[in-house]
């Protein structure tokens, strides 16, 4: 039963109900014309029912269509009120048809004041369905864009001098699909090592991911990602050799730059990838100055801040996954499995940074049954993180959270820019240190940061939509703030509902506010104002911002 209702929720959502009563009236309009033309001029029997028959025949033919047209939620929304639009004008036609029937047979002159009236009725009906549609134009096009400010951030210019580059996910070539981690690593790998060129503009690996085992092309990656260079191959394994194909496209001609062929033993895996760096950054280099080429060579025997054993890497990646999840469960398993990647290999110290964020997470959303020993959990993974490995930039990244949120802004953001220093193209570094800036009382200068990490990601996790509703919330954009946090599909946690109580609060959205309470509460029943507007779950340096989310969370109707 549950299924039927699924189903049936889906054919409403992708319009399938819709076209099929606008199908089926014009159709019973159709057969009703043809019938009349039929007496009218003589025609022989079987033309009205070849009418009905070829109408029949294009019905499921019709309905798959609409099935595969509508792909995404806002183009359903738009076309939905097309439809309903498109349904009155067949209704209205129905009456029309109705009406001539009750006349009985229709003589020249009728059929002629038949004709025109329909004809002067289609012409009003389809001139009022014009204006509707012009009018609502602006509406719908907001609606596939449900933040209003993020067109902006995601308006890349092309002709900029810096690299834009992204790395696909390298193909499995193998046959065997228990390789996929290997090649997962492998590119992984090489975003890792490129990020860390201040002149180039690296895609992140979140973004570059969604294109896993998908049929594109280069110019599409080019116009979705706005980059200027696409870098793509394919990896064949076998027990103890490896073959690793690369080719680095030109994004605006589609062309190939070079292209690479690599057979080497397995154990030679890791000198490929630093090959393969090295020689895009000595391409780019060639056509965008000689920074990118001296900086390659004075890191050129850095270790990139990466592993070199595959199966930590495989669960550094699943960890990483899991706590982009942003729910208590799925945090304790994404925690495991970055313990299992710290403990393979004694020198990667991105592992022990994410266990410290997820400690922390565990202490700001609400989730830990004791927050003091979770917060000196996450102090002393990320301490160990940056003992581990000091030129890795997620070390730095995780005590620049524990600052943060320990109300340290200045020390927080030191850190935060020491992260950057390291690795200027880390789009979740850049994001916090918005929210960083945000709490310091530099809100504007937050959304600049926020926008700037979703340019870097631009197929970025919710917890950038959700963290940049919180930090327009507190530059005072309220309408914005809504936006993003309407936005939010699996993002429903007690912090978001209550920005979202409180934006709509400043709106006087009274029934908005105390229904995004209600969510709050149903997510957490104990739910209160002393604790959610506290300087342990609020960190704001400026007592009147904190007093700022307190009043319109009280106005909201958060218990106190």
């Amino acid at each position: 039963m549950g299924h039927s209702k699924d189903f049936w929720s889906t054919l409403k959502e992708r319009n399938v109900v819709r076209v099929a009563a606008v199908y089926l009236g014009t159709a019973w309009f159709a057969v009703e014309v043809a019938k009349n033309l039929s007496e009218i001029f003589g025609a022989p029997p079987w033309v009205p029912r070849a009418v009905v028959g070829f109408l029949a025949l294009g019905l499921p033919v019709t309905l798959v269509f609409s099935w595969i047209y509508e792909t995404t939620p806002q183009q359903s929304r738009t076309s939905a009120r097309r439809l309903d639009r498109l349904i009155a004008v067949v209704l209205a036609l129905i009456v029309v048809a109705l009406l001539v029937n009750r006349l009985g047979p229709l003589s020249g002159k009728q059929f002629a004041i038949y004709c025109g009236s329909i004809a002067v009725g289609l012409a009003v009906l389809l001139g009022g369905l014009l204006i509707l549609t012009r009018r609502h134009g602006k509406q719908a096009k907001d609606e596939v864009r449900p933040v209003p400010s993020l067109a902006a951030a995601g308006a890349i210019d092309m002709t900029a001098t810096v690299p834009r580059i992204a790395v696909l996910p390298f193909a499995n070539v193998s046959g065997d699909p228990a390789h996929d981690y290997f090649c997962d690593g492998i590119t992984e790998n090489i975003i890792t090592r490129l990020s860390r060129f201040r002149d180039l503009f690296v895609i992140s690996s979140n973004s570059s991911f969604t294109y896993k085992n998908k049929s594109v092309t280069t110019q599409d990656v080019t116009r979705e990602l706005g980059v200027t260079h696409v870098l793509q191959g394919s990896v064949q394994r076998s027990a103890d050799r490896i073959r690793i194909t690369v080719q680095l496209v030109d994004g605006a001609s589609g062309g190939n730059l070079w292209a690479e062929r690599y057979d080497r033993g397995i154990d030679e895996v890791f000198a490929v990838q630093d090959e393969v760096t090295e020689l895009i950054v000595a391409t780019l280099a060639s056509t965008h100055g000689g920074r990118l080429q001296k900086a390659w060579q004075e890191r050129a025997n850095a270790t990139g801040g990466g592993t070199r054993n595959m199966l930590a890497l495989d669960h550094f990646l699943r960890g990483l996954d899991l706590l982009n999840h942003f729910n208590k469960e799925d945090t304790e398993r994404g925690r495991a499995e970055l313990q299992k990647a710290a403990d393979l290999d004694p020198n990667y110290a991105k592992p022990l940074a994410k266990i410290s964020w997820s400690h922390m997470m565990d202490a700001y959303l609400g989730w830990s049954a004791n927050p003091t020993e979770s917060w000196a959990r996450a102090l002393e993974f990320a301490k160990k993180a940056v003992e581990r490995d000091d030129g890795e930039a997620w070390g730095h990244y995780a005590l620049g959270g524990y600052f943060m949120y320990k109300r340290q802004h200045d020390q927080a953001a030191s850190e935060f820019l020491r992260a950057l220093d390291l690795n200027p193209n880390e789009a979740d570094i850049v994001n916090d240190l918005g929210l960083c800036l945000s709490y310091a009382g530099e809100a504007k200068e937050g959304v600049r940061l926020a926008q700037k990490a979703m340019r870097l990601n631009p197929h970025y996790p919710e917890f950038y939509t959700m963290q940049i509703g919180q930090i327009y919330f507190d530059a005072r954009l309220y309408e914005q703030a809504v936006a993003a946090l309407e936005s939010l599909r699996g993002e429903d946690t007690v912090l978001a509902c209550l920005y979202l109580a409180a934006s709509h609060a400043a709106l006087n959205h009274t029934d908005d506010a105390k229904r995004a309470v209600k969510r709050a509460l149903l997510v957490e029943p104990t739910a209160k104002l002393s604790k959610w507007a506290s300087l342990e779950l609020a960190p704001y340096k400026k007592p009147q911002d904190l007093e700022h989310l307190r009043e319109l969370l009280r106005r909201a109707g958060l218990p106190e």
